[in-house]
């Protein structure tokens, strides 16, 4: 339950909301467990006001926190997910040692099977939710890859773009990237039952340079809002080309193939683009 707040009259309102729900529930015969309800207020001018959930014999104030997590994501009061980045940075690490206790001797395939299988999938879960997030939360999940690849031993010494280059292995920013172009791909193209109206601004059918889904970008002040999904995303998506877009699969062969001849595929570079030019090497920050 989610409810703006800038009065006392707005608060009431969500008290008398929280008491119809456990009303329904003990009707239904479906009861909340009171010590598990939380509550997160936002805002930096937040009243924090103290709600509660019970019968009038027996009213609990709910507990407020400062983080939660919801389908295995954290998220703060903050609307920043360092908890989250911290916590499978340091799950990742503690499976990279695992590995390495248990393999005395690992070749180029074996350590992709597991490093794919066991570190990279739970590094990467739910990436299109979280993946616009500050340089140095970036470069310590960049850090883990660092790490891993360090257990190949006929590479070990290689520097970390050379390592990359011969595991054909791309930086995790850049994957990051592709899912989330890959998850406006299939709002846009309806495989997802959202509107695509409703989170993103579309350009009119009167601008001739672009493709049919181009969007404009809302202008924004507040850092939260610049590193919002919907803003942070416009800029690189406007720039695919039309066969990217306008293609009926999933499946983005497409895609991958654009983004490695358009980008710089295995750069350890922090929330920077290389747009690779024939004359030179431009560089440009990642919106």
């Amino acid at each position: 339950m989610f409810n703006l707040v800038n009065s006392v009259e707005e608060s009431n309102g969500l008290q008398d909301d929280l008491n119809k729900l456990f009303e329904w529930s003990e009707k239904w015969q479906l009861p909340f467990n009171l010590m598990k309800c939380k509550i997160m207020h936002f805002g930096r001018r937040n009243r924090k006001v103290i709600y509660h959930m019970g019968t009038d014999q027996r009213r609990i104030p709910i507990q407020s926190v400062e983080s939660i997590t919801d389908l295995r994501i954290i998220l703060d009061n903050k609307l920043s997910f360092g908890l989250h980045v911290a916590q499978k940075a340091s799950m990742a690490n503690r499976k990279l040692g695992m590995i390495k206790r248990t393999f005395h001797y690992l070749g180029n395939y074996s350590f992709m099977q597991l490093y794919k299988t066991i570190i990279r999938t739970s590094i990467e879960y739910c990436s299109p939710v979280w993946q616009h997030i500050y340089h140095k939360e970036s470069d310590k999940l960049e850090k883990v890859q660092q790490r891993a690849t360090r257990l190949v031993p006929g590479i070990r010494r290689d520097t970390y773009q050379d390592r990359l280059k011969q595991l054909q292995l791309p930086t995790l920013y850049f994957r990051r990237l592709r899912s989330a172009l890959i998850q406006v791909f299939k709002i846009c193209s309806h495989f997802d039952n959202i509107n695509a109206r409703n989170l993103f601004t579309f350009v009119g059918e009167s601008r001739t340079r672009g493709h049919k889904w181009k969007m404009n970008k809302d202008i924004s002040h507040l850092r939260i809002r610049q590193k919002f999904f919907t803003q942070n995303i416009c800029n690189v998506w406007n720039k695919l080309p039309s066969t990217v877009i306008e293609s009926d699969s999933i499946n983005q062969s497409r895609l991958e193939k654009h983004l490695s001849t358009s980008f710089c595929k295995f750069a350890p570079i922090v929330d920077k683009i290389i747009y690779r030019n024939t004359s030179r090497d431009t560089q440009a920050s990642a919106l």
